[in-house]
């Protein structure tokens, strides 16, 4: 699968959480749109790994894995919740649904990594940076509006940050592309 093909998934898996605002309190659709917008995430991720987009020092890819691993395990609270499999008392249960805030953080790094390395096109470099900012602003706004986390407005911003900043992180991996393959220097004396 080319970075186009998986920028694509992405652009088109953004808006999945706005499902949460048309069928409020319905686990399943819930779980479902958040396995969504994680898919979407993940295709991202692959494709940033492909293009370097984080360099390839062990802090650059580090910083991929750790966010593959945490949208991997988020994915999976969205099946949890989708299909009551696991009770949500669980330690499994737990760990996946932290998965999901702490996934939001740490796009923080991803994105600032990528902008100081500077693999990506032009300003497509800082393309990333509005993702890790999603959750803290919303976190200020629901404390600045008193709705907390659960109010309707700070849902609707939330939610609609979700799809314009994961659709233009998808654009700049639709636009990226593969780091070349790196040819493998022959042996001394066998050229």
């Amino acid at each position: 699968m080319n970075n186009r093909t998986l920028g694509t998934i992405a652009i088109a898996c953004a808006p999945a959480m706005l499902l949460e605002l048309i069928v409020p309190d319905m686990p399943f659709v819930v779980g479902t749109a958040s396995m969504i917008f994680m898919a979407g995430a993940f295709a991202s991720l692959v494709g940033l790994w492909r293009a370097e987009a984080t360099g390839t020092s062990w802090w650059g890819r580090g910083v991929l894995g750790l966010q593959l691993l945490l949208v991997s395990l988020a994915f999976v609270f969205g099946l949890f919740e989708a299909t009551k499999l696991v009770p949500e008392t669980s330690p499994l249960f737990i760990v996946t649904d932290i998965a999901w805030p702490l996934s939001m953080l740490t796009w923080n790094l991803v994105s600032i990594t990528a902008a100081v390395v500077g693999r990506l096109p032009g300003r497509l470099r800082f393309a990333l940076l509005p993702c890790g900012l999603a959750l803290p602003i919303t976190i200020v706004l629901s404390i600045v509006t008193g709705g907390g986390m659960q109010g309707q407005l700070v849902g609707v911003i939330f939610f609609a940050m979700l799809t314009v900043f994961w659709a233009t992180m998808g654009f700049a991996v639709r636009q990226s592309e593969p780091a070349p393959a790196r040819a493998a220097a022959p042996a001394p004396g066998l050229a």
